[in-house]
């Protein structure tokens, strides 16, 4: 299980266009992996690790792009502008219209027929 924005490693995870999104949204898969956010206090940084579960059937609804690493803030004038790169794509998938949504990464979920 790698942990993911460790010391500024860029994951190669697949990203979909806009197209592939459209075709996936609201399928049904089975998810065994999901995304859990973590820091290293050492060095100030946002770690997401890839954890194993259990065999789930949920639906796909909806993509995000999850940031690691250090917060990169720049002060110009009058304003100042705030990101974190780089990120990852995950999937968010529901088990059920009660429960929020979870952060699965992209290798992992199948989807079920």
């Amino acid at each position: 299980m790698p942990p993911y924005g460790i010391n500024g490693k860029e994951n190669k995870m697949e990203k979909l266009n806009k197209e592939q999104r459209e075709t996936l949204m609201g399928s049904t898969v089975v998810v065994f992996k999901f995304v859990k956010q973590g820091w290293n206090y050492m060095t100030r940084e946002k770690i997401y690790t890839s954890i194993e579960c259990k065999e789930r059937k949920g639906w796909i609804v909806g993509f995000r792009y999850l940031p690691y690493g250090k917060e990169v803030v720049e002060d110009n004038d009058n304003y100042f502008v705030s990101y974190k790169k780089p990120c990852f794509p995950c999937v968010l998938i529901s088990f059920s219209p009660m429960m929020n949504s979870v952060q699965v990464p992209m290798d992992g979920y199948t989807l079920f027929n």
